[in-house]
């Protein structure tokens, strides 16, 4: 059984609940790929937290602009499947336009008390006929009468009139009248929702949704914004949503706050690939990205490459002076280019604290850690050491940059990826002077990491899929 049948199972037992629109999608809700949007008993809202508690249910929330009252957002995880659930919990019937939700009905009781169970999965659905009733009430508020000219011309949404045709294949029409003589009086329609169904306009409804106008005028007293902030506040955040989208901050946050993840591991461990997988699962509900902090003439900032520049004239020395004097100077431009190195990073570090103050999900790829995988060179290379101890001037640089590197602190979550070099060789084709500098780069992560008390290892032996769903549960346990 998943998580979700479990979860379910629990509410029905405890709360008054139903699925209370899109209930032709229920598939799609048991597959992860579609959102589940219950209303929930506002009554029995502390046995509800309780058991969401349970099920170690994790509370997100939208980007500060795009909140909206008596709605709470989670995730439910399932760690057999490596999937998760987004609940949309409503404790009121909050509708209207995108990016707006102006409008709050009075009708919870009516759904709750006529609730039914699925007729496929063990979870209660709001009534077909109520909640074609309520798509009509929906489209009444949602089309303006140019969006209506220009759906028209255009064609309505394919799911629009899916969801439609599904409703209208289950009602019975004396339940439908019935429930809309009861919605007629609760929202004070003057009988144009109940006219609307005994014409039997709604069979028609891409003909007749311009009649559906008349509704909407009946209703403005439950609109909890007016006409004109509605606009403003539409617009603001559709701006807002395309410069967030900018910085992948593309989704929901987990209200505890975001969460920074190193992946370790030398070149061929599959570091890369499963950092990929990760953030193409956690993007389709949470934001997450990835901070690239190796180190390579593609990454260069502009300043990097001035500094680059400079440091081609000091680099070139040790071909012109073959001494110890043309590798001093050898590495002192060595030290140049490290340096833009370390501003680069710098930059992309801060960054990534102040995403995961916003709820950032962010994950490090080639995380600069000493003596591991891109620190300078020349600070790990048993010859380069030697060199500069025998200059004041080279080991105080040095020492400066070493210095400098120790604002980069551990990640909240670092993970080893363990793959021994003899899987990695078996998995991609490489010659022996290949193999042994993979060797040889395995050996110095591994000792780093054994020698610090904060990593996780992963076996990074075993296949992808695997690999990834243990990251991912590992994550999890700490949103």
């Amino acid at each position: 059984m998943s998580i979700l049948n479990d979860f379910f199972d629990s509410l029905n037992k405890e709360i008054s609940y139903c699925h209370w629109k899109s209930i032709d999608r229920m598939d799609e809700v048991y597959e992860g790929t579609s959102d589940i949007d219950i209303l929930i008993d506002r009554k029995q809202l502390h046995n509800f937290h309780h058991i969401l508690n349970d099920y170690k249910a994790i509370s997100i929330k939208p980007r500060l602009w795009m909140t909206y009252p008596s709605m709470e957002d989670y995730l439910l995880y399932d760690k057999k499947e490596g999937r998760f659930y987004h609940l949309h919990v409503h404790y009121k019937l909050i509708m209207g336009k995108k990016n707006a939700k102006e409008y709050i009905l009075p009708l919870e009781d009516l759904y709750l008390s006529t609730r039914i169970k699925h007729d496929k999965y063990d979870t209660y659905i709001v009534k077909p006929e109520i909640d074609l009733l309520m798509l009509l009430l929906r489209y009444a508020v949602k089309y303006s009468r140019i969006k209506i000219y220009y759906q028209k011309a255009k064609g309505f949404k394919v799911s629009e009139l899916k969801e439609m045709s599904y409703l209208i294949s289950r009602i019975h029409v004396e339940e439908l009248i019935k429930y809309a003589e009861q919605i007629d009086t609760k929202l004070n329609l003057d009988g144009t929702l109940l006219e609307f169904i005994t014409e039997g306009r709604y069979l028609k409804i891409t003909e007749n949704i311009n009649k559906l106008k008349r509704i909407q005028n009946k209703i403005l007293i439950y609109r909890r914004i007016s006409s004109s902030e509605t606009y403003i506040l539409r617009k603001l955040r559709k701006y807002l949503n395309i410069y967030a989208a900018r910085g992948r901050n593309n989704a929901k946050h987990p209200v505890a706050g975001g969460i920074t993840i190193a992946m370790i591991g030398c070149d061929g461990s599959g570091k890369t690939t499963v950092t990929n997988e990760l953030i193409k699962s956690l993007r389709t509900k949470l934001s997450a990205r990835k901070y690239y902090m190796g180190f390579n003439s593609r990454s260069y900032s502009l300043l990097t490459k001035i500094f680059v520049l400079l440091s081609y004239p000091p680099r070139s020395a040790k071909f012109i002076f073959k001494n110890s004097f043309g590798r001093k100077i050898n590495i002192f431009g060595q030290l140049i280019v490290e340096y833009g190195g370390y501003l680069d990073r710098k930059r992309l570090y801060r960054q990534s604290l102040k995403d995961k103050a916003n709820g950032m999900i962010g994950f490090y790829e080639r995380y600069p850690l000493k003596n591991t995988i891109d620190y300078p060179q020349c600070l790990f290379n048993e010859g380069d050491l030697e060199i500069i101890n025998t200059s004041s001037i080279l080991k105080r640089l040095s020492d400066s940059l070493v210095k400098k590197y120790e604002i980069f602190k551990p990640a909240d979550l670092n993970f080893f990826i363990k793959t021994p070099p003899k899987i990695i060789r078996e998995r991609r084709e490489m010659p022996d002077k290949t193999f042994e500098k993979v060797k040889i780069k395995y050996d110095r992560v591994s000792s780093f990491v054994i020698s610090k008390d904060y990593f996780i290892e992963i076996d990074g032996s075993e296949p992808l899929d695997k690999v990834v769903l243990n990251v991912k549960n590992k994550i999890f346990e700490n949103l």
